[in-house]
């Protein structure tokens, strides 16, 4: 399922990245964001809230419907923000379903996905650290669409380019951590949870997904003093065992 979790974001939502303001955070330039949650229960009809701007995002949804063909709830939430120097995620997503008749089209959906994308102006060092956790029993079904991702890439994408890191999820938990170069250029920087059941046959359903995800971006100068100290303590551990 390695596209299913990008997946339920990719259709159309993904392309209203809010273009507007920037925000700038030294050698980091943060230029778009798109940070939502959607909902959808028993219908394909969804209910979303988005960030209005790179400030704090700390937003939950809920809902719930029933009918002839039966019952469906959903929620999604996030706590995310858009420091200097680091981005900060927390998201997560639910749904449960019950369906007693397959005579219309039925559904049950949580969302809560996150988009930065960013230039970067000068060489620097990134670190990443997320988890990623998954409940999901139905996940080898294919009306199954529930799983929890992070990746980063620059941009624009050319055919055949590998992510700079990429984590996917469709069952159980996971940490994962990287960390690497960046050099100057742009970026999108992308995590989602999504947890939906789209069109089952009749049974019951439920799945969870959630991530707890931190990106930093240290100024150069930082990165240099980090090495630079390094280098003493090897220098000074020489010294000692010269000494001995």
């Amino acid at each position: 399922m390695l596209q299913g979790p990008f997946r339920t974001i990719s259709f159309g939502v993904l392309m209203l990245v809010n273009v507007g303001n920037t925000a700038q955070a030294g050698p980091v330039d943060y230029t778009s964001q798109l940070r939502f949650l959607e909902v959808s229960a028993y219908t394909p009809i969804a209910e979303r809230v988005y960030a209005p701007d790179f400030g704090l995002f700390d937003d939950e949804l809920a809902k719930s419907s029933s009918g002839a063909d039966g019952s469906a709830e959903c929620t999604a939430a996030q706590f995310s923000d858009i420091l200097p120097l680091e981005i900060v995620a927390r998201g997560s997503a639910y749904a449960s379903a019950t369906r007693i008749s397959d005579e219309h089209y039925f559904m049950a959906g949580g969302v809560s996905g996150h988009r930065v994308l960013f230039e970067v102006t000068e060489p620097l060092v990134y670190t990443f650290n997320g988890t990623f956790v998954v409940d999901d029993p139905d996940h080898e079904d294919s009306h199954d669409v529930t799983g929890a991702a992070a990746r980063l890439n620059s941009i624009p994408a050319t055919e055949g380019d590998d992510p700079i890191f990429q984590v996917v999820l469709d069952d159980g938990d996971v940490s994962f951590s990287a960390s690497g170069e960046l050099l100057p250029g742009h970026y999108a920087y992308d995590v989602v949870a999504s947890a939906a059941v789209l069109d089952p046959p009749v049974g019951y359903y439920e799945s969870a997904a959630s991530f707890d995800a931190h990106l930093t971006l240290p100024e150069p100068t930082t990165v240099f003093m980090l090495g630079i100290g390094g280098m003493l303590l090897i220098r000074r551990s020489r010294r000692a065992r010269a000494r001995t």
